[in-house]
Protein backbone atom coordinates (compact mmCIF):
# COMPACT_ATOMS: atom_id res chain seq x y z
CA UNK A 1 0.00 0.00 0.00
CA UNK A 2 2.88 2.41 0.77
CA UNK A 3 4.25 2.00 -2.74
CA UNK A 4 0.82 2.70 -4.23
CA UNK A 5 0.45 5.86 -2.13
CA UNK A 6 3.88 6.97 -3.32
CA UNK A 7 3.05 6.30 -6.96
CA UNK A 8 -0.27 8.10 -6.58
CA UNK A 9 1.61 11.01 -4.99
CA UNK A 10 3.96 11.21 -7.96
CA UNK A 11 0.96 11.21 -10.30
CA UNK A 12 -0.74 13.93 -8.24
CA UNK A 13 2.32 16.17 -8.28
CA UNK A 14 2.75 15.74 -12.04
CA UNK A 15 -0.94 16.44 -12.61
CA UNK A 16 -0.72 19.63 -10.52
CA UNK A 17 2.39 20.72 -12.39
CA UNK A 18 0.67 20.23 -15.76
CA UNK A 19 -2.57 21.90 -14.68
CA UNK A 20 -0.62 24.82 -13.20
CA UNK A 21 1.30 25.19 -16.46
CA UNK A 22 -1.93 25.28 -18.48
CA UNK A 23 -3.66 27.72 -16.10
CA UNK A 24 -0.57 29.94 -15.95
CA UNK A 25 -0.56 30.07 -19.74
CA UNK A 26 -4.27 30.98 -19.82
CA UNK A 27 -4.33 33.49 -16.94
CA UNK A 28 -2.77 36.95 -17.18
CA UNK A 29 0.61 37.20 -15.38
CA UNK A 30 -0.83 39.39 -12.60
CA UNK A 31 -3.35 36.66 -11.83
CA UNK A 32 -0.69 33.91 -11.61
CA UNK A 33 -1.44 32.84 -8.02
CA UNK A 34 -5.03 32.04 -9.00
CA UNK A 35 -3.92 28.83 -10.71
CA UNK A 36 -2.67 27.46 -7.38
CA UNK A 37 -5.85 28.69 -5.65
CA UNK A 38 -8.00 26.82 -8.17
CA UNK A 39 -5.91 23.67 -7.82
CA UNK A 40 -6.13 23.76 -4.02
CA UNK A 41 -9.89 24.33 -4.05
CA UNK A 42 -10.42 21.50 -6.54
CA UNK A 43 -8.19 19.12 -4.59
CA UNK A 44 -9.85 20.02 -1.29
CA UNK A 45 -13.29 19.34 -2.72
CA UNK A 46 -12.22 15.98 -4.10
CA UNK A 47 -10.56 15.09 -0.81
CA UNK A 48 -13.82 15.95 0.95
CA UNK A 49 -15.64 13.48 -1.29
CA UNK A 50 -13.18 10.76 -0.28
CA UNK A 51 -13.04 11.69 3.42
CA UNK A 52 -15.77 9.36 4.63
CA UNK A 53 -14.41 6.27 2.91
CA UNK A 54 -11.77 3.98 4.38
CA UNK A 55 -11.24 1.45 1.58
CA UNK A 56 -7.73 1.24 0.10
CA UNK A 57 -8.54 3.07 -3.16
CA UNK A 58 -9.88 6.25 -1.48
CA UNK A 59 -6.91 6.22 0.90
CA UNK A 60 -4.44 5.90 -1.97
CA UNK A 61 -6.25 8.57 -3.98
CA UNK A 62 -6.71 10.91 -1.02
CA UNK A 63 -3.40 10.64 0.77
CA UNK A 64 -1.28 9.93 -2.29
CA UNK A 65 -2.74 11.67 -5.31
CA UNK A 66 -4.63 14.55 -3.69
CA UNK A 67 -2.02 15.06 -0.99
CA UNK A 68 0.52 15.81 -3.70
CA UNK A 69 -1.97 17.51 -6.02
CA UNK A 70 -2.83 20.21 -3.49
CA UNK A 71 -0.04 22.60 -2.58
CA UNK A 72 -0.73 24.93 0.28
CA UNK A 73 2.97 25.60 0.72
CA UNK A 74 3.11 27.11 -2.78
CA UNK A 75 0.01 29.15 -2.02
CA UNK A 76 1.67 30.73 0.97
CA UNK A 77 4.92 31.32 -0.92
CA UNK A 78 2.67 33.29 -3.29
CA UNK A 79 1.34 35.22 -0.27
CA UNK A 80 4.92 36.01 0.72
CA UNK A 81 5.72 37.14 -2.83
CA UNK A 82 2.72 39.46 -2.80
CA UNK A 83 3.85 40.87 0.56
CA UNK A 84 7.39 41.42 -0.73
CA UNK A 85 5.92 43.22 -3.76
CA UNK A 86 4.11 45.48 -1.26
CA UNK A 87 0.73 44.21 -2.39
CA UNK A 88 -0.55 43.71 1.16
CA UNK A 89 -4.26 43.77 0.38
CA UNK A 90 -3.80 41.21 -2.40
CA UNK A 91 -1.72 39.01 -0.07
CA UNK A 92 -4.34 39.05 2.67
CA UNK A 93 -7.18 38.48 0.21
CA UNK A 94 -5.35 35.64 -1.52
CA UNK A 95 -4.38 33.92 1.75
CA UNK A 96 -7.87 34.26 3.19
CA UNK A 97 -9.50 33.10 -0.04
CA UNK A 98 -7.20 30.07 -0.21
CA UNK A 99 -8.13 28.99 3.29
CA UNK A 100 -11.85 29.83 3.15
CA UNK A 101 -12.54 28.42 -0.30
CA UNK A 102 -10.52 25.26 0.34
CA UNK A 103 -12.35 24.56 3.61
CA UNK A 104 -15.71 25.28 1.94
CA UNK A 105 -14.83 22.98 -0.96
CA UNK A 106 -13.79 20.21 1.46
CA UNK A 107 -17.07 20.62 3.37
CA UNK A 108 -19.08 20.53 0.14
CA UNK A 109 -17.13 17.45 -0.91
CA UNK A 110 -17.95 15.76 2.39
CA UNK A 111 -21.64 16.44 1.80
CA UNK A 112 -21.44 15.16 -1.78
CA UNK A 113 -19.47 12.11 -0.65
CA UNK A 114 -22.13 11.23 1.90
CA UNK A 115 -19.94 11.69 4.96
Amino acid sequence: MIVLVGLAGAAGALTRWQLDAVLTWVLPQAWRPLSILLINVLGSGLLGVLAGHSAPVPIIAGVGFLGAFTTFSTAFVDVLRLLLARRRAAAVLYGAATLALSVAAAAAGCVLGGW
